[in-house]
C-alpha cells in the first residue's frame, strides 16, 4: 500500500531546509571537481609566489603531486601542501 505523508511547514523553514541542501550538493561536486583540476607550473609558481624552479624543487621532493607528463600540478596536491605548510 502506498502510504503519503504530509508536513505543514514555514515558507522559511523550506527555504533554510532547499538552502542547506543546495550546500551539501555544491560542496559534493567541488568535491569532484578539483580532483580533475590541474595547475601549469608557471601558474602555480604565480599562485604560490615562488619562481618555477621552486615548484620544480617540490615536484622533485614530492611535496606537489604533477600529471603523468609532469607538466601540470594537480590542484588536490597544491590544496594539500597549503593546508600543511
Amino acid at each position: 500500500m502506498n502510504q503519503q505523508l504530509l508536513i505543514s511547514m514555514s515558507p522559511e523553514d523550506l527555504k533554510q531546509m532547499m538552502k542547506e541542501g543546495f550546500k551539501e550538493v555544491i560542496q559534493e561536486q567541488s568535491q569532484k571537481d578539483i580532483s580533475k583540476l590541474t595547475y601549469s607550473i608557471s601558474n602555480t609558481a604565480k599562485l604560490l609566489k615562488r619562481h618555477h624552479e621552486t615548484v620544480k624543487k617540490l615536484i622533485c621532493e614530492g611535496k606537489l603531486e604533477t600529471t603523468k607528463d609532469g607538466k601540470r600540478v594537480l590542484a588536490i596536491s597544491l590544496e594539500k601542501y597549503l593546508q600543511h605548510k
